[in-house]
């Protein structure tokens, strides 16, 4: 005896999906300053500002914290 076929049934509205989230990443900072520069951009300050902004300018990163060599 062969089996029934089965159908699939129309049960209304379809299902809604949840939006795909963006995997975030957690980013840490490592400052330090080289023997051989003094400049005033190079500054231990202004590395951690500068990637601070990179960070907080997309999505994909969350902050995790600073490491600073000096």
């Amino acid at each position: 005896m062969a089996r029934p076929k089965r159908k699939l049934q129309n049960q209304g509205t379809p299902a809604i999906l949840a939006p795909i989230s963006t995997p975030t990443f957690l980013a840490w900072i490592y400052a330090r300053i080289s023997n051989d520069s003094e400049k005033a951009d190079d500054s231990i300050d202004n590395q951690i500002s500068l990637c601070k902004q990179f960070i907080h300018a997309g999505n994909e990163f969350t902050f995790g914290g600073t490491f600073t060599e000096t």
